[in-house]
């Protein structure tokens, strides 16, 4: 049975005030494939691969605490909230990758910056389970970090293998 697939370029998130002119996410491309078997008969979304290609990410948050990547708006509390009838649906990421990436943190509350440049990451685990472990590869071509004005990394490279085990009950 075939497996379904999308993508879609040049990917915007853009942001409302404060943070007019702000793009939090610029993705060159993001591809996501299926199993289209388990989806349809199965009740089941077996995410076979997610893929983010040259995403450029700007993430803020400024003095008074609100930040550009709260885009949802929040839940209305005095409306009782209304039960789900639908019956559930299991899910499962059996990989994902970051390609190219750049991202940029800004803490005005706490006067802290990240930059990372050149991210390359990927992992591959099965998520359906509660304990599992996921295998991570990641390189970075350069980090930027500073704190109060004081640089903590300058420059810095990172490449790294790591097996995380992940219980989600926790």
């Amino acid at each position: 049975f075939p497996n379904a697939g999308i993508s879609i370029t040049e990917l915007v998130i853009a942001k409302r005030e404060p943070f007019e002119g702000d793009t939090l996410a610029q993705i060159a491309k993001f591809e996501a494939s299926v199993n289209l078997r388990k989806l349809i008969f199965g009740r089941e979304v077996e995410i076979l691969s997610l893929s983010v290609v040259k995403p450029r990410i700007l993430a803020r948050v400024l003095e008074d605490g609100r930040a550009n990547y709260m885009i949802f708006p929040e839940a209305d509390t005095t409306q009782p909230a209304q039960a789900d009838t639908a019956a559930a649906m299991d899910m499962a990421i059996k990989k994902y990758k970051i390609s190219d990436g750049y991202l940029v943190y800004i803490n005005d509350s706490t006067n802290m910056a990240l930059q990372v440049t050149g991210l390359n990451h990927e992992g591959r685990g099965d998520f359906k389970q509660a304990v599992f472990t996921l295998a991570t590869k990641t390189d970075i071509d350069d980090i930027d970090f500073r704190m109060k004005g004081v640089p903590y990394l300058s420059d810095a490279r990172l490449d790294m293998k790591a097996d995380l085990k992940v219980d989600t009950r926790e």
